[in-house]
Order: C-alpha cells, then sequence, then structure tokens
C-alpha cells in the first residue's frame, strides 16, 4: 500500500484543529457556545442532556483523530487475527459465517499461541 501524501497531512491538522476548537469551546465559559447552551439549561433543566450529548459527540471526534494519524503516518496496531482460519489463511465474510455456525468457539481467538 502506497503512504498517505501530503494532502492527508494537511487534512489531519485541518480536521485536529477544528475537533480541538469545538471542544474546548464546549468547556471554557468564555466562549458564545457555551453561554448558548448554559442559557438554554437557565430555561430548562432537561435540556442539559443535549449539552451532554454535545460533549460526548465533540469527544468522539477527538478519539477519531487516534485512527486518522494511525493512517496518515502509516502505523498499524492491530492485526486482523479474527479474520484467519485456522490455517491462517484470510477468510471471507461467507466462510466465516460457515465456520462459525459448525463451530462457535471457532471465531475465538485462540490465546495459546
Amino acid at each position: 500500500m502506497q503512504k498517505p501524501g501530503f494532502i492527508w497531512k494537511i487534512y489531519g491538522l485541518y480536521f485536529t484543529l477544528l475537533t480541538a476548537q469545538h471542544f474546548l469551546s464546549l468547556l471554557i465559559p468564555q466562549s458564545r457556545i457555551y453561554l448558548f447552551y448554559h442559557l438554554l439549561i437557565g430555561f430548562d433543566r432537561r435540556l442539559i442532556t443535549v449539552y451532554a450529548y454535545t460533549i460526548l459527540g465533540s469527544a468522539f471526534s477527538v478519539a477519531a483523530l487516534w485512527p486518522l494519524y494511525l493512517f496518515i503516518f502509516h502505523k498499524k496496531r492491530f492485526t486482523p487475527r479474527i479474520c484467519r482460519g485456522p490455517d491462517g489463511q484470510l477468510l471471507s465474510i461467507s466462510h466465516s459465517k460457515i465456520f462459525l455456525l459448525h463451530r462457535p468457539d471457532a471465531g475465538l481467538p485462540n490465546l495459546s499461541r
């Protein structure tokens, strides 16, 4: 596989800046979005769940930076052991379904290796 180019690094930096700005603006009391949500919460306390879900969604965006940077800098952290058969060959989805129907414990990775 060819390494990602310079444009991906620019995209990673751009996405990082946007994500960090949005996440921090939800938490800093001087920001407009923080004021907006707290004014809404002042009118109806149930809207705190909307604010919490917004913070949670922004936190997921921050977490999405990790696989993006793994891709950009061509780092592999996980091996697809679960997608391999007992002989070590890669399996297709249909083969995996058939194999798991006959041996339900076969989908679990072998921890004795």
